[in-house]
């Protein structure tokens, strides 16, 4: 017995569920959902978007957590961290936060996150640490 489509019963191959033209109503429904759903944010990124500067961009790219963690939501590496453009620059999102709000990160030190997320872009969850103690609280947290 051939397989035939759910909507109209038409014969239709044996690997699909819907016949041609349900599948393209179909794609055309889940597309014009999936634009209306994000519009709001759509908009309300295309005002500040590339036009806005590295603080109006950053400031809309995380979210607040109860327990005081910035949590950024847009792009990051595989290890976790936050990065965003910044004058051309791809830069890590919490250097950028520990600098504009804090100051300068000093030569031979790296950023360590107090609260052990590497999501977190909140410059008081931030210290400037050496290498060799970022590993050893990094140790002692696992």
């Amino acid at each position: 017995m051939p397989k035939t489509c759910l909507e109209c019963a038409t014969p239709i191959p044996a690997r699909r569920r819907l016949c041609d033209e349900h599948r393209a109503e179909r794609e055309r429904a889940r597309a014009r959902a999936k634009s209306s759903r994000y519009e709001p944010v759509r908009r309300a990124r295309a005002e500040l978007g590339r036009r806005g500067t590295a603080l109006e961009r950053f400031l809309v790219k995380f979210n607040l957590a109860s327990d005081g963690c910035w949590l950024w939501h847009a792009a990051s590496d595989k290890r976790g961290y936050g990065q965003f453009c910044v004058n051309g620059r791809l830069v890590k999102s919490h250097r950028w936060s520990f600098e504009y709000f804090r100051h300068r990160i000093p030569a031979g030190l790296e950023l360590d996150h107090l609260c052990r997320r590497a999501a977190c872009v909140n410059p008081d969850h931030l210290e400037p640490v050496t290498k060799a103690e970022n590993l050893r609280r990094q140790r002692a947290n696992v």
